[in-house]
Order: C-alpha cells, then structure tokens, then sequence
C-alpha cells in the first residue's frame, strides 16, 4: 500500500457537484456521485475584511471560468495590484506586471472586469457534494515565529483529512502574524476551487493576500485515498475498494489510488485485479511492477500466470 497523509481537521466546508467523470479504460463503470451546492464559513474571525482596507475593484472567477482572483488599489489610490491565476495553477504574467506600471492601469482594470464579469461566487456545482467536504487547519510554530495554513479535503464522517496546500506566514517573533483563509470559491464549472489567504503581521490588519487555485479532482481524490486506506488497514477491504475506485475515478492521473485499488481487489481476489494492476503499470511505469513483488496485498494472486507475466521485469533496486 502506499499511502497519503491526513490529520485532524480543524474548520470544514460543505462542497457541491457538476462535471460528468471519465471512466478509466478497462475498469468498471464510475461510481454514482450526487450533485451538491457549495457552502463557505470564516477561516479565523481574528482577520477582518480586507475590503475594510483595501480598495478591492473584483475579486472572484471571471464568467468565462478562465482566471481567479483580485485587483485592489491601495497607497491612497496610488498603486494597483492584481493577482490572477489560472484553473492550471498558473499566474496570469500581464496583470502580476500591472503593480509596477503607471498611468493606464486602472482603466485596464475596470475594462477587464466590465468584460470578464468577476464573480465572487458563481453558481457551480461539484460532483463530491454527497460525502466530501474541503477543510482547513491553522497549525503555529513557535521555534519559526510563524503561523501555517493547511488547506484539503476528507470523506465526511470519522475519516482524517488529507492537505494538498500549505501557506506561511513570515516570521514575526513578537507574535503578531497570523494566516487564515478569506473565502474559497468553487470555478463555475466545478473543476477548481479558488482559495484566497490573507496573513496578517506587525499588526497591520489587512496584511496580504494571497491566491491559490486547487484542482477539485485532486481535492476529492485525495480525500477519497485517505478514507480508502482507513478501511485497508482495518481489513475492511470491500469498502477500501469503494473509496479506492472513487479516488481512481476522480483523478485518474494520481498514482496511489489505482495501485491502492489494485491491492484492496487483490485483498478479496477479485477478477478485477489484473485489470487495476495492469492500468497502474501502464500509467506509472516499471516501478510499480518492482513493488508489487514485494507487496504482502498481492499474496493470494501472486502464484497465478498473469501476476508473474504482468509484473516480470522492471525497477529491481
């Protein structure tokens, strides 16, 4: 088995549902998911409102799902920032540039929000909705004099969380920096969940802002593994595999859940077995034949033809 860490959840938020999930080749039908809508609540009450200092022209999802984040004029009016990523994770260069120019930057971001129409909650909807929810912790390190902010999701019920993003604060010995998360925002097609994260130090309340854009797949599917390895370690293998299976589904190109899922199938001797080990060879190369000889999950198939065939040859070290 090959795990992914989770933890103690702190804050949770109830997600939603939308885009249809595509099935990975050979393996059986995706799991039915409901669809949700999206819930939010106050990271740390201690962080005001960061319109209450800075003068934020938009913020949010553009319509078109394209970009997520914020402009804001601060120094009086005498300065223009703009934070813009993609559903990629990826900066938006022209508007991370705008802070350093002059003259023409205001009507540039009026003009880009009168077209693009930011929203700071579009409707969406999320396929996870039934048993995921996204969650945050803030954890403080003393010996560092900083705060750290953990942002993931988990399977709703006693299941630990499983934490895709961390930001920091800079240190502050005199104690004054503190993290929290604004607002989270789901993209108005249900791929991506806008985070905005502001931190406070040397007590100047408003602080800054920062903005992150995680893959709701992603989200999901860690949240799916973690759950699945609860079941797995107890021996509770049938529904180890559901989790696994909707982990596989969710995001097809992380590495665990298929492996995970080959071994749960294993665990029962499924006939599906093959198929899953084989889809993670495949997909993740010559490594995962070298473990899979060595993984105990894989005892009760390991004298058949196809397991000797399949798992023949690669990383050996």
């Amino acid at each position: 088995m090959r795990a992914v860490v989770g933890s103690v959840v702190v804050i949770a938020v109830a997600l939603s549902a939308a885009p249809t999930l595509a099935a990975p080749p050979a393996l059986k039908a995706a799991p039915t998911l409901t669809p949700g809508p999206l819930t939010t609540r106050a990271g740390r009450d201690k962080l005001p409102e960061a319109s209450e200092f800075l003068d934020i022209q938009f913020q949010g999802w553009a319509s078109d799902g394209r970009d997520f984040g914020y402009c804001l004029i601060y120094n009086n009016g005498g300065d223009v920032s703009c934070d813009l990523m993609t559903p990629a994770g990826k900066e938006v260069p022209y508007f991370r540039a705008m802070a350093e120019q002059t003259g023409r930057e205001f009507e540039q971001v009026r003009a880009r929000h009168a077209k693009r129409k930011y929203r700071l909650f579009p409707k969406a909807t999320w396929p996870y909705a039934v048993d995921v929810d996204v969650v945050w912790r803030v954890k403080h390190n003393k010996a560092e004099a900083i705060e750290i902010l953990q942002l993931g999701a988990r399977v709703r019920g006693k299941y630990p969380a499983s934490y895709v993003l961390e930001q920091k604060t800079e240190p502050d010995e005199e104690g004054y920096a503190h993290i929290g998360v604004d607002y989270v925002s789901l993209s108005p097609d249900g791929a991506a969940l806008g985070v905005m994260v502001r931190t406070s130090f040397w007590g100047i309340p408003a602080g800054a802002m920062h903005t992150h854009v995680v893959s709701s797949a992603r989200l999901a599917s860690a949240a799916y593994n973690t759950a699945g390895m609860v079941h797995h370690k107890r021996k509770e293998f049938a529904r180890a595999v559901t989790y696994f299976r909707k982990a596989t589904f969710a995001d097809p190109s992380r590495r665990h859940p298929i492996y995970n899922l080959a071994c749960a199938l294993a665990r029962l001797n499924d006939s599906e077995t093959r198929t899953a080990l084989s889809l993670a060879i495949r997909r993740h190369g010559p490594k995962v034949k070298a473990h899979a000889r060595k993984d105990k999950d894989f005892d009760l198939v390991r004298g058949t033809k196809w397991f000797g065939t399949l798992t023949s040859g690669g990383d050996k070290r």
